[in-house]
Protein backbone atom coordinates (compact mmCIF):
# COMPACT_ATOMS: atom_id res chain seq x y z
CA UNK A 1 0.00 0.00 0.00
CA UNK A 2 1.40 3.31 -1.10
CA UNK A 3 1.33 6.47 0.97
CA UNK A 4 1.21 8.57 -2.19
CA UNK A 5 -2.11 10.24 -2.98
CA UNK A 6 -4.25 8.61 -5.61
CA UNK A 7 -4.24 10.90 -8.65
CA UNK A 8 -6.84 8.86 -10.55
CA UNK A 9 -9.69 10.91 -9.09
CA UNK A 10 -10.43 13.91 -11.27
CA UNK A 11 -13.30 16.24 -10.41
CA UNK A 12 -16.00 16.47 -13.02
CA UNK A 13 -16.61 20.19 -13.63
CA UNK A 14 -20.05 19.71 -15.20
CA UNK A 15 -21.33 17.71 -12.22
CA UNK A 16 -20.08 20.39 -9.83
CA UNK A 17 -21.77 23.10 -11.86
CA UNK A 18 -25.09 21.26 -11.86
CA UNK A 19 -24.86 20.73 -8.10
CA UNK A 20 -24.02 24.39 -7.53
CA UNK A 21 -27.00 25.52 -9.60
CA UNK A 22 -29.33 23.19 -7.73
CA UNK A 23 -28.18 24.46 -4.35
CA UNK A 24 -28.80 28.16 -4.80
CA UNK A 25 -30.14 29.68 -1.62
CA UNK A 26 -33.40 31.53 -1.60
CA UNK A 27 -33.62 34.83 0.23
CA UNK A 28 -36.95 35.29 1.95
CA UNK A 29 -37.97 38.60 3.51
CA UNK A 30 -40.34 38.53 6.49
CA UNK A 31 -42.74 41.43 6.90
CA UNK A 32 -44.63 42.08 10.16
CA UNK A 33 -47.46 44.55 10.80
CA UNK A 34 -48.48 46.11 14.12
CA UNK A 35 -50.97 43.31 14.84
CA UNK A 36 -48.22 40.70 14.52
CA UNK A 37 -49.31 39.24 11.17
CA UNK A 38 -46.30 37.86 9.32
CA UNK A 39 -45.95 37.69 5.56
CA UNK A 40 -43.01 36.00 3.87
CA UNK A 41 -41.93 37.16 0.42
CA UNK A 42 -39.28 35.38 -1.61
CA UNK A 43 -36.88 37.54 -3.57
CA UNK A 44 -36.58 36.84 -7.25
CA UNK A 45 -38.85 35.29 -9.86
CA UNK A 46 -42.41 34.47 -8.82
CA UNK A 47 -43.84 31.46 -10.61
CA UNK A 48 -47.37 32.00 -9.21
CA UNK A 49 -47.36 35.60 -10.48
CA UNK A 50 -46.05 34.35 -13.84
CA UNK A 51 -48.80 31.75 -14.18
CA UNK A 52 -51.78 33.46 -12.51
CA UNK A 53 -51.11 37.20 -12.89
CA UNK A 54 -53.74 39.41 -11.21
CA UNK A 55 -55.41 36.41 -9.54
CA UNK A 56 -52.18 35.80 -7.61
CA UNK A 57 -52.11 39.45 -6.50
CA UNK A 58 -55.70 39.22 -5.22
CA UNK A 59 -54.88 36.01 -3.36
CA UNK A 60 -51.87 37.71 -1.72
CA UNK A 61 -54.07 40.75 -0.84
CA UNK A 62 -51.87 43.16 -2.75
CA UNK A 63 -54.02 45.88 -4.28
CA UNK A 64 -51.09 47.70 -5.81
CA UNK A 65 -49.72 44.60 -7.57
CA UNK A 66 -53.25 43.74 -8.72
CA UNK A 67 -53.72 47.17 -10.28
CA UNK A 68 -50.31 47.09 -11.96
CA UNK A 69 -50.95 43.64 -13.40
CA UNK A 70 -54.45 44.59 -14.51
CA UNK A 71 -53.14 47.77 -16.14
CA UNK A 72 -50.77 45.63 -18.18
CA UNK A 73 -53.34 42.96 -19.00
CA UNK A 74 -56.28 45.11 -20.14
CA UNK A 75 -54.55 46.64 -23.21
CA UNK A 76 -53.46 43.19 -24.34
CA UNK A 77 -56.98 41.88 -23.82
CA UNK A 78 -58.43 44.80 -25.80
CA UNK A 79 -55.97 44.11 -28.63
CA UNK A 80 -57.03 40.48 -28.55
CA UNK A 81 -60.76 41.25 -28.66
CA UNK A 82 -60.78 44.05 -31.20
CA UNK A 83 -58.00 43.08 -33.60
CA UNK A 84 -57.23 39.39 -33.28
CA UNK A 85 -60.59 37.99 -32.15
CA UNK A 86 -61.77 36.54 -35.47
CA UNK A 87 -58.55 36.95 -37.39
CA UNK A 88 -56.82 34.11 -39.16
CA UNK A 89 -53.68 36.16 -39.80
CA UNK A 90 -50.75 34.19 -38.42
CA UNK A 91 -48.47 37.24 -37.90
CA UNK A 92 -51.19 38.98 -35.87
CA UNK A 93 -51.72 35.89 -33.74
CA UNK A 94 -47.96 35.58 -33.17
CA UNK A 95 -47.77 39.23 -32.09
CA UNK A 96 -50.56 38.57 -29.58
CA UNK A 97 -48.78 35.47 -28.30
CA UNK A 98 -45.55 37.48 -27.88
CA UNK A 99 -47.48 40.16 -25.95
CA UNK A 100 -49.01 37.59 -23.59
CA UNK A 101 -45.67 35.86 -22.98
CA UNK A 102 -43.94 39.21 -22.34
CA UNK A 103 -46.70 40.17 -19.91
CA UNK A 104 -46.33 36.88 -18.04
CA UNK A 105 -42.55 37.26 -17.79
CA UNK A 106 -42.87 40.82 -16.47
CA UNK A 107 -45.38 39.64 -13.84
CA UNK A 108 -43.01 36.87 -12.78
CA UNK A 109 -39.98 39.14 -12.53
CA UNK A 110 -41.65 42.04 -10.72
CA UNK A 111 -44.45 40.24 -8.82
CA UNK A 112 -42.58 39.73 -5.55
CA UNK A 113 -41.13 43.26 -5.71
CA UNK A 114 -44.60 44.75 -6.14
CA UNK A 115 -45.88 42.62 -3.26
CA UNK A 116 -43.05 43.76 -0.96
CA UNK A 117 -43.62 47.41 -1.91
CA UNK A 118 -47.35 47.17 -1.24
CA UNK A 119 -46.68 45.55 2.14
CA UNK A 120 -44.32 48.37 3.10
CA UNK A 121 -46.91 50.95 2.05
CA UNK A 122 -49.54 49.13 4.15
CA UNK A 123 -47.51 49.58 7.33
CA UNK A 124 -45.56 46.35 7.38
CA UNK A 125 -41.92 46.38 8.46
CA UNK A 126 -39.26 44.10 7.01
CA UNK A 127 -37.87 42.37 10.09
CA UNK A 128 -35.48 39.79 8.72
CA UNK A 129 -34.13 38.26 5.54
CA UNK A 130 -33.29 34.66 6.48
CA UNK A 131 -31.81 32.22 4.04
CA UNK A 132 -34.14 29.33 3.31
Amino acid sequence: MSLMPNNSFKPKPLRGLIQALGQRMKIIDTFVNQKGRRVRVKRGFSWPAFLLGPVWALFRRSGRAFLLMLAGYLPILAFDIFYVGNSTSLPLILVLLALYITYMIVCGIYGNRWLADSLLESGYVCTQSPLA
